[in-house]
């Protein structure tokens, strides 16, 4: 397999993994993550965002530093990414976001 299929497939199976954690603990799909006080400690936020970056960072957009700091540069690669895919919301990382993931984006 070449590497950018590898690259998809690690991608996918990571989008699986964050799909499951947030499946219950996320009510609101639309609810940015970091703002859900049902999460609160339950989760490693910048752990997610850092994932999310790398993700964004691999299919060519541009979320800044890979830091797992959702800061406005990464807002906007979302932004970008959801425009490219044809699927409304918001710049935050949310469920809604995250599922997109492991549907091929």
């Amino acid at each position: 397999m070449s590497d950018g299929t590898w690259r998809a497939l690690a991608f996918t199976a990571l989008a699986a993994t964050l799909i499951v954690q947030f499946q219950t603990a996320l009510p609101d799909r639309e609810g940015a993550i970091e703002n859900d006080p049902a999460l609160s400690g339950a989760i490693d936020t910048q752990n997610v965002d850092l994932e999310v970056q790398l993700h964004l960072k691999s299919l060519g957009f541009d979320p800044g530093p890979i830091d797992g700091i959702a800061g406005s540069r990464t807002r906007n690669a979302i932004l970008a990414y959801r425009k490219w895919l044809g699927v409304p919301g918001g710049n935050r990382v949310t469920r809604d976001l995250l599922l997109t993931f492991g549907e091929g984006g």
